[in-house]
């Protein structure tokens, strides 16, 4: 009796498993698409931190201000 039970639970929740499984793995995705996201723009902060430190006028801190095709594409 008790194994039929036991069964039938393990049936019925066979669907929110599989929907616990499909979550879990949106979510991993999720995580690596963030952690890449923080590692570009960590990059870019330190890019732009090294390119500063070699600014000797306005103009050219005003051109590094500037968007770059480089700096619009998307990860």
């Amino acid at each position: 009796m008790f194994q039929d039970m036991s069964k039938t639970l393990n049936q019925s929740m066979s669907p929110f498993k599989e929907l616990v499984d499909i979550q879990t793995k949106m979510l991993e995705q999720l995580t690596q698409q963030q952690m890449a996201c923080t590692k570009a723009c960590i990059d870019a902060t330190m890019q732009q931190t090294q390119a500063l430190q070699g600014c000797s006028s306005a103009e050219q801190l005003v051109e590094l201000q500037k968007p770059t095709p480089a700096s619009w594409k998307r990860i």
